[in-house]
């Protein structure tokens, strides 16, 4: 009965909001990606652990791993809450499995740290765990700016959720803004705007990702990054790393068995 019930406020809130034609071409795109030959084979070959990528691009570089003691500590205190409250989904909206695992949020700071960056721009946020990483690395160089977009999708999402688990002293640091990520994005990038590193961690369809990655990479510095996680879900990483000429790192995680790649211009 609870599922039905939220099944109708979903469908309510969609309709109330004109999201109508935004979910068909979100369920279409997820249909579509899946008829598609997947190239998870070259991306299991290529793949690295953390630690073997970092030291292709950054040589001679490492992190202290006691750097993350009081952020991990928080980010599993919160675990443990919403674990113990998973019942409560406007409390919680978002499920666990969409967190970067540590071993790659750990490589995500290592390359906000080591590149210094101005700015930084992540499209998908829910709890905030990559966000509070980055923000980590931007507070240590004392310098740099995140700018974080995510979308309202659900009747239980709410604007003050997003980035819940994100340490307060490290928020000054980020500018959150709330709508879809390919038109924000456009909005946001002016001819004069420049990139460090780009984060791609929301819809994970071909046809999104390879929007995000063309309208973030004009923008990205000689020398940036563009990232992405779920880089296995489709061929969009692949395909667009030949596009723009450049050999992507792939990286492996054990634990969730999942791929975070990264592209240098």
């Amino acid at each position: 009965m609870a599922l039905i019930k939220n099944h109708f406020k979903n469908v309510s809130f969609v309709i109330k909001n004109k999201m109508i034609l935004e979910k068909m071409d979100r369920k279409w795109q997820n249909i579509s990606s899946r008829w598609k030959k997947n190239r998870l084979n070259e991306i299991h070959e290529q793949a690295l652990n953390p630690k073997d990528a970092l030291s292709i691009i950054f040589p001679g570089k490492s992190v202290d791993p006691k750097i993350f003691h009081n952020l991990e500590n928080h980010l599993d205190n919160f675990i443990s809450k919403v674990k113990n409250n998973e019942e409560n989904s406007l409390d919680f909206p978002y499920p666990l499995i969409t967190a970067l695992p540590k071993n790659i949020s750990r490589f995500l700071f290592s390359i906000c740290f080591f590149s210094q960056p101005e700015l930084i721009i992540e499209t998908g946020v829910a709890y905030g765990f990559s966000s509070s990483y980055i923000l980590l690395a931007l507070s240590l160089l004392k310098k740099g700016k995140l700018i974080s977009i995510d979308v309202l999708l659900r009747n239980e999402h709410r604007p003050e959720k997003f980035g819940i688990a994100i340490p307060s002293e490290l928020k000054k640091r980020q500018q959150l803004i709330i709508g879809k990520s390919t038109e924000e994005l456009k909005k946001l990038l002016q001819e004069d705007t420049k990139i460090d590193i780009f984060l791609h961690d929301s819809l994970h369809t071909y046809k999104y990702m390879m929007e995000e990655y063309q309208i973030a990479w004009t923008f990205i510095k000689n020398h940036g990054f563009l990232v992405s996680d779920d880089v296995s879900d489709n061929n969009a990483f692949l395909d667009f790393s030949e596009k723009v000429g450049r050999k992507p790192i792939i990286i492996f995680d054990e634990i969730k068995k999942s791929y975070f790649g990264l592209i240098q211009k």
